[in-house]
């Protein structure tokens, strides 16, 4: 399928809804999710008398008895990251300066739009990717087709883009539903032309998110 045709060492697609949810995640589930991590950091200030300060990126795993911690990094989540901070309306300076201040940023907004980022990574990434191949990208017509366009990995020789060891570019959209925002991004693709270069066309569409809510229906039932 598809899916394999990518070994996912390094995410390539995030989308959430605009409540920023997934579909098959529900609010408790999300609230737990955050309670876990809550409880991590009064540890860690409690056992080792150590306040954290920064980003944290976790990852879940679902399970019959709720969602479980699976690992976690005091870092950025990538692409996570260019989701929440493309919905973020607060100003990112200021909620780095309360960070650092030790205060809590009275009201962080974010907008309510559901987003969808898609990766566009070299051919045989990640074990043995293309190294090398010419990229030829309309940022314009992203642009005005009211799209993100955002780049990683790439190198540039006489002006010309050339695929690298990692993901290329990214390119990511905001809109009311992420079939929407899914449809924008698929559009907006149309943009980047190569010969050896590929992405996951299902992330973000309806049939995978339904897949993953039958999936989360058999867990819950075991």
């Amino acid at each position: 399928s598809e899916n394999d045709k990518i070994h996912l060492s390094e995410d390539v697609g995030t989308y959430s809804e605009s409540n920023h949810l997934l579909p098959y995640i529900s609010t408790e589930d999300a609230e737990n999710s955050l309670s876990i991590l809550q409880k991590l950091l009064r540890a860690l200030k409690s056992e080792h008398n150590s306040v954290y300060k920064g980003v944290l990126c976790a990852r879940f795993v679902m399970t019959a008895g709720g969602p479980k911690l699976l690992d976690i990094s005091a870092g950025f989540g990538d692409p996570e990251a260019l989701n929440v901070l493309s919905l973020l309306k607060t100003d990112f300076s200021h909620l780095c300066m309360s960070i650092l201040e030790g205060k809590l940023w009275p009201s962080i907004e974010f907008k309510k739009k559901a987003s969808v980022c898609k990766y566009l990574v070299p051919v045989g990434y990640p074990e043995k990717p293309k190294i090398g191949v010419s990229l030829s990208v309309d940022e314009d017509k992203i642009s005005k087709a009211g799209a993100e366009l955002y780049y990683n990995s790439v190198n540039i020789k006489n002006g010309k883009l050339y695929t690298s060891e990692g993901r290329s570019l990214a390119i990511l959209a905001l809109e009311d539903s992420h079939e929407d925002s899914e449809d924008l991004v698929e559009s907006a693709i149309s943009a980047v032309k190569s010969e050896n270069i590929f992405y996951r066309k299902d992330i973000g569409t309806i049939g995978l998110a339904q897949k993953a809510m039958k999936k989360m229906e058999e867990i819950q039932n075991v």
